[in-house]
């Protein structure tokens, strides 16, 4: 290959990347940029909008759901009298396979729904944990209200560890929520490990949450069952309830400092 081949080759090549990156900037502004509004309920549902009671039985809401950047984006719309739909915020949750799942439980059996997400946690070679989230709204202003490690599983050199939780949410006036653990494990030269347990937890108004600081306090410690792996501690709890998530911008970080 001449010089001036080597020249054209190697402009060819950073001419193809400027495109691909161009493209790659122009999907994820669009992706990121939600209408400000649906002019009727049938524009609404038409690009993917989830019909929701979430602050009221009387003001309809609805979410739109997208996954992109390692991130799932929930953009909230309320309706007016005249029946249009009005953008209001846009939470945005770590997904790093983009494979995080939303639902609405009827948590207070009273026509309003929480949001429920079930994203990933701590991945990567061999691991994977699950978290759901539930998000409520509290008179003013949308709020966390449960944050649960329900699946990790974990495999080095041979050796693997799986926790499992079944998760069961009681809805009435003061809603209750059961959770039934399973930990198995298998290492080389050990035989078998399997364990399990329950827990049940109390919707408590005065944090918004399902956790209560005097209960938790009271609890044996998880990690004793095996400290490799990230379960939802009663410790974890208790620092969720000091600093509860950003939910405009939940991040992997925030779930290391809580300790889950």
């Amino acid at each position: 290959m001449t010089e001036s081949r080597k020249d054209l080759f190697v402009k060819l090549i950073i001419w193809l990347i400027m495109i691909w990156m161009v493209c790659v900037l122009v999907s994820t502004a669009a992706a990121q940029e939600a209408p400000e509004k649906f002019t009727n309920l049938k524009a609404a549902r038409h690009a993917g909008c989830r019909m929701v009671f979430l602050k009221s039985a009387q003001v309809q809401s609805c979410v739109l759901q997208g996954l992109e950047g390692n991130h799932l984006t929930l953009d909230l719309y309320d309706s007016t009298p005249s029946g249009e739909f009005f953008h209001q915020e846009t939470f945005v949750i770590t997904s790093w396979y983009l494979r995080a799942k939303m639902d609405f439980p009827n948590i207070f059996a009273d026509g309003t729904h929480f949001i429920g997400v079930r994203f990933e946690g701590n991945s990567g070679t061999g691991v994977l944990q699950w978290i759901y989230l539930l998000i409520g709204w509290n008179r003013t202003r949308y709020e966390a209200a449960l944050l649960e490690s329900v699946d990790y599983s974990l495999s080095t050199l041979g050796d693997w560890y799986e926790w499992k939780t079944s998760m069961r949410i009681q809805p009435r006036a003061n809603p209750r929520i059961s959770l039934n653990f399973s930990y198995r494990s298998k290492e080389r030269g050990h035989h078998p490990v399997s364990k399990v347990w329950k827990d049940e937890l109390a919707w408590n108004p005065k944090t918004f949450s399902f956790y209560d600081e005097a209960i938790e306090r009271k609890k044996p410690n998880l990690h004793a069952v095996d400290d490799s792996m990230r379960f939802t501690s009663p410790q974890s709890r208790l620092n969720f309830l000091k600093k509860k998530p950003d939910l405009h911008s939940l991040e992997y970080e925030y779930l290391e400092e809580i300790g889950i």
